[in-house]
């Protein structure tokens, strides 16, 4: 079940207002129906409502290698048989097969993100027998039990909101001894965008609805993972600032590769102006530094 409560950094009358607004969201009934939010966030990255996201690879290719080069330096990937939950346009996958794995099944809730790994791993020359990529839901895994020897997933679990349900599905789709391993937003991740964010929302449009996005700490992912049954847990955390040439660059970093996830639940009406407003917070407070914050959590699987 998504958490009510904002889980990020931010000052503390915008914490307090997203607050109430997640509690009205419960009441409600609108954060239970996490179907919905789902559909919301396959609709910002299939890019429903902005061609931004065809920028992503353009923009935050670098960010996203360093992440899950950092998150692949504790596993072992040679020979392996690896999934990739929420594989985006590949970027952690193509990582995993430059470490030699025997197979990466690549996976994501967007049509359009696989279709573009899809055309990556044609141009690289990977065949299906060492690569597939195809859609899929990190809360209902289409894959038997016991298949993989690791799972990874690299800048996702954010996003998804029954987290404890994506672990405890990936722990159950890799073999016994296998690894799960996630790195993820932590608390005072894109800081600066969540204040622009919820300063450039009209409120009336947020009224009843949560920002679908739920970082976490070293001691949540912790808990998740022993709670999904793993064993010889170990969660690090990195924090560290990004320097942009400039805050319209900057801008378009955050629109490319997060832009479309909270701007899929804005009116129409309003969506293009609430775009500009976030852009100009940015160019008119020369903001070109944002600050990172990524917590990399690894289990195992118990042995039979």
């Amino acid at each position: 079940m998504p958490g009510i409560l904002w889980t990020g950094r931010i000052g503390f009358f915008k914490k307090l207002l997203l607050n109430l607004n997640g509690m009205i969201a419960w009441i409600s009934g609108n954060m239970k129906d996490t179907e919905i939010m789902k559909k919301d966030i396959k609709s910002a990255y299939n890019g429903d409502r902005s061609a931004d996201v065809e920028n992503y690879d353009t923009y935050g290719q670098g960010h996203y290698e360093l992440v899950a080069n950092t998150l692949l330096e504790e596993i072992s990937i040679s020979g392996k048989v690896v999934l990739d939950v929420g594989c985006g346009t590949g970027i952690s996958t193509f990582k995993l097969l430059e470490r030699n794995a025997r197979k990466v099944y690549a996976t994501d809730l967007s049509e359009y993100m696989v279709g573009v790994l899809r055309e990556k791993l044609e141009t690289a020359g990977y065949p299906p027998n060492v690569a597939e990529a195809s859609v899929g839901d990190a809360e209902n895994l289409p894959f038997e039990d016991d298949v993989f020897d690791v799972a990874i997933s690299s800048m996702v679990f954010g996003m998804v909101p029954n987290q404890e349900k994506m672990i405890r599905e990936m722990a159950r789709v890799v073999k016994p001894g296998g690894i799960v391993a996630i790195s993820t937003h932590g608390p005072t991740h894109y800081a600066e965008l969540s204040d622009a964010v919820f300063g450039a929302i009209p409120k009336r449009y947020m009224l009843g609805r949560r920002i679908l996005y739920w970082p976490r700490g070293r001691e949540e992912m912790q808990r998740f993972f022993r709670a999904a049954g793993l064993s010889e847990v170990k969660v690090n955390q990195a924090i560290w600032k990004d320097e942009f040439q400039s805050s319209d660059d900057m801008y378009e970093f955050i629109a490319s590769s997060t832009g479309n996830f909270y701007a899929s639940f804005i009116s129409d009406k309003v969506i293009d102006s609430v775009l500009r407003e976030i852009r100009r917070y940015f160019v008119d407070r020369k903001i070109q530094t944002i600050t990172l914050d990524v917590v990399y959590a690894y289990g195992k699987k118990a042995d039979r």
